[in-house]
């Protein structure tokens, strides 16, 4: 997704990556690789584990999900990755959000 966020800001698809990190290590992170992309540090997963993220140790780690909501804030979509290179595409955000506005 990192490779079409600048498709996706202009087609006004708003992205937020949470991350099991402290602040600090987010920031690092974010700053080191030049990332675009707004980043929600979430170090007691709290908020990861409302939206059912899963943590799989066999797995390595935290599974990718993608939740989109919609204008009232409901979840209206949601890909849960089955491991680590189960992501949403960028097709299917931009679709989901397209579907999303039409409900407007």
């Amino acid at each position: 997704m990192r490779e079409d966020y600048d498709n996706l800001e202009q087609a006004g698809v708003p992205l937020l990556v949470m991350v099991p990190a402290l602040l600090d290590n987010a920031k690092g992170y974010w700053d080191r690789n030049n990332i675009p992309v707004v980043g929600l540090s979430d170090p007691e997963r709290e908020v990861m584990t409302k939206y059912g993220q899963e943590f799989l140790l066999p797995k390595l780690g935290w599974m990718p999900a993608m939740v989109a909501l919609d204008m009232h804030h409901k979840v209206s979509y949601v890909h849960y990755g089955a491991n680590q290179r189960d992501i949403a595409t960028s097709e299917e955000v931009m679709r989901v959000m397209r579907e999303l506005r039409s409900y407007m």
